[in-house]
């Protein structure tokens, strides 16, 4: 992975229609739309721990209902999944083909679970700003994957098909706030997805529009500094911060996490095209994250590091095929 500048994420915002204002504040959709989606999530290992894993999911989501507070509801279909793993165990999975096709590749137990769950509807409901609130059907829909699956291939298939991946996968709605009108503008968010469970819920990310054009924005984000944990101090969760090293600066702050690991330094990439109506229409995510945790001795430190890869993309439909 190439050198990344200091924790920065650049989305790109394009209207739907010219001439629209380029800063959807509220998703604008119709009973009955649908759109579909395909998302890759990746993760690898690049500590003493390598390993590697990735994930497609080809679905669709289609709105249900809307509500005047601009909160709705919608159904996702789960169309394919493939993907690799390597580490301990290594797999190579895809749905859409034959179990013989794969003899060898991926344990039948595992891409039955995965079959399973393909072709479920799940309910799922946003607020205005696009935000999951609630996946109602989340636990039936894993129960009916791990339950085919045994041993090794059930925890594999909660890794693969858990909540928090399912949430991260259905963020393909998002809203800026009013106060995003001009370039310069600034506001304060809340570290959502795949980043959420590497970082901590009280960090923050810090926008600010950088260009503005007729039917578009460039918008920078940057994970906001929180206040240093002052040297030698610790609690029961977190053992004692030494000074800093000037020679070796950090992009983020050491602060507790609820564990006895801290992240150590973090850095963020991306490029996101969101259109008028709310909708995604293609984001790409990457990021690499050090934390620091105490070695099983208890003596030391071990560094585990983390690199993340997140895609999203909308799939315009071909409308001599019947899409909409």
């Amino acid at each position: 992975m190439p050198q990344l500048p200091r924790v920065a994420l650049l989305l790109t915002v394009a209207s739907q229609l010219a001439g629209q204002a380029p800063f959807p504040t509220t998703v604008k959709l119709r009973v009955g739309e649908s759109f579909d989606f395909v998302t890759t999530q990746s993760i690898a290992s690049k500590d003493r721990y390598a390993g590697s894993q990735s994930t497609t999911c080809e679905f669709t989501v289609t709105i249900k209902s809307v509500r005047e507070d601009g909160t709705l509801d919608a159904v996702v279909t789960w169309r394919r999944i493939l993907g690799t793993m390597s580490g301990p165990r290594t797999a190579s999975f895809d749905t859409a083909k034959s179990e013989e096709d794969q003899k060898g590749l991926v344990a039948p137990d595992l891409l039955a679970g995965l079959r399973a769950y393909v072709g479920l509807e799940q309910r799922v409901s946003y607020d205005k700003a696009g935000t999951v609130t609630d996946l109602p059907d989340q636990e039936a829909a894993l129960k009916a994957a791990t339950g085919k699956g045994k041993g090794f291939s059930q925890l594999q298939l909660r890794g693969l098909l858990g909540e928090a991946e399912t949430r991260g996968r259905l963020r393909v709605l998002q809203t800026l706030p009013a106060a995003a009108k001009a370039r310069g503008d600034q506001w304060l968010g809340p570290v959502t997805g795949r980043l959420l469970q590497h970082l901590g819920s009280a960090d923050q990310l810090r926008y600010e529009v950088t260009a503005v054009n007729a039917d578009s924005c460039t918008i920078g984000m940057t994970l906001a500094a929180q206040p240093p944990t002052p040297a030698g101090t610790k609690s029961a969760t977190d053992p004692a911060v030494p000074p800093p090293d000037p020679s070796k600066p950090r992009d983020v702050a050491v602060r507790n996490l609820g564990d006895a690991s801290h992240v150590a330094d973090a850095q963020i990439q991306g490029e996101l095209t969101l259109l008028s109506s709310g909708v995604v229409a293609r984001e790409k995510l990457q990021a690499r994250i050090r934390r620091a945790t105490p070695a099983p001795s208890g003596e030391g430190t071990l560094t585990l590091d983390r690199e993340l890869t997140q895609t999203l993309e909308l799939v315009v439909r071909d409308k001599s095929d019947g899409g909409k």
